[in-house]
């Protein structure tokens, strides 16, 4: 029974493939558990050859051979186990890392796509302009976070380096459109500001078109305390 268990669990030796290993990680878990449950046989075993070298001491160098041989393999059989249980473990680990990084990358492509395609998106006026910096300051957030949130999961040199590599071209795309989206905003306040003084000027000269200079003293002086309100 050990010298099968020890063969299943040493069929598949090297590195274990990456097709359904979380199926093969819960198979594996299932044998392991079987055979932990039947530690209760091999206690059992030893127990009995105890109490037959107590009543045939005679055997005794025979059946603590078979004892032993019995234990070895019965350890070799847990530490099998606990090796494959590790190795299908790091391999269903690096199995999610690989597809965490994979649509990553595809998110980065996705994000520098985007924001080449919305430089030119700059808004139309100071309302949507504001709209596009709160959008594009939701944006950097997410950035960051994703940033952060790869960065500890990976430890290889070369995937950090070449993700940060990645994670700075959008940076800087998200940094060019962020000062381009400022300017446009202080372009149309500016352009607001010109206009509500043009509105104000008009208002106040159409006060200043008229010809009536007053036909008495009391109305001379009506339109003069008007006027001179007029420049304050």
């Amino acid at each position: 029974w050990l010298q099968e268990n020890l063969q299943s669990v040493t069929a598949d030796t090297g590195s274990p493939r990456q097709h359904n290993l979380q199926s093969k990680l819960k198979k594996h878990k299932v044998s392991h558990s079987e055979l932990l449950a039947n530690s209760d046989r091999v206690e059992g075993l030893k127990h009995s050859g105890e109490e037959i070298i107590e009543q045939n001491p005679e055997v005794s160098e025979e059946v603590n051979a078979s004892l032993k041989t019995v234990e070895d393999l019965w350890n070799e059989v847990c530490q099998a186990f606990d090796a494959k249980s590790a190795s299908l473990g790091e391999a269903l680990k690096k199995q999610i890392f690989n597809a965490e990084v994979h649509n990553l990358e595809n998110w980065l492509e996705m994000m520098q796509t985007n924001l080449k395609d919305s430089a030119s998106d700059l808004g139309m006026d100071v309302v949507s302009c504001q709209h596009l910096l709160v959008r594009h300051a939701s944006t950097v957030k997410e950035v960051a976070q994703k940033k952060e949130r790869v960065f500890q999961f990976t430890t290889d040199p070369g995937e950090r380096k070449a993700l940060e590599e990645r994670f700075e071209a959008v940076e800087l795309l998200l940094e060019e459109y962020s000062v381009k989206l400022n300017e446009s905003l202080n372009f149309f306040q500016f352009k607001r500001d010109c206009e509500d003084v043009s509105d104000w000027v008009d208002r106040r000269s159409a006060g200043l078109d008229v010809k009536e200079f007053g036909a008495t003293l009391y109305e001379g002086q009506r339109l003069k305390k008007r006027h001179e309100n007029l420049k304050r």
